[in-house]
């Protein structure tokens, strides 16, 4: 059975979670957010989806791979 208030007792338990849950969920995905922290992954989304969180992808530039390009003439 769901627990109504389980966000309320982990902020009082844990501290801030905007703290605490985009960490998790940056290391181990949202799935393994909600099993460290005893809630459900839909719960870690609703609560990201509600407090404003975007999930943004970034590229970086690999170590060895870069060939410049030539300058044409």
């Amino acid at each position: 059975m769901a627990k109504r208030f389980r966000l309320r007792e982990l902020e009082q338990e844990l501290g801030d979670l905007h703290q605490i849950i985009p960490a998790l969920v940056n290391e181990k995905g949202q799935g393994g957010a909600a099993d460290q922290l005893g809630i459900s992954q839909a719960t870690i989304s609703q609560w990201l989806s509600a407090n404003g969180y975007i999930k943004r992808e970034k590229w970086v530039r690999g170590a060895t791979t870069y060939k410049p390009i030539p300058e044409q003439a």
